[in-house]
């Protein structure tokens, strides 16, 4: 494996909240892509959706691009680790 590339100055704390709030955020919209197939086939997927699969979010569990418990755990956990609370509109999910 290559080296850890470290950064030679400091990061702005403001800026590794962002990239926090960032992954955070990119992985609840992974998750509410990917609610609607979750415990789908390939064959399943495409049947449903067609050859390019799901593209936009789908009706689950009684909305479109609702997150699942995936994100909600997560969140839990971030908020544990250092107290992050999203700051965003309605939490930003």
């Amino acid at each position: 494996m290559g080296q850890v590339r470290r950064a030679s100055y400091p990061i702005p704390e403001s800026i590794i909240k962002d990239r926090f709030a960032g992954c955070l955020l990119g992985g609840a919209v992974g998750d509410a892509l990917g609610g609607a197939v979750e415990f789908m086939s390939r064959a399943q997927i495409l049947d449903r959706f067609g050859q390019g699969g799901i593209a936009d979010f789908a009706e689950v569990y009684g909305g479109k691009g609702k997150i699942t418990d995936d994100t909600q755990m997560t969140l839990f956990t971030a908020e544990g680790f250092g107290g992050f609370q999203p700051s965003c509109p309605n939490d930003c999910v």
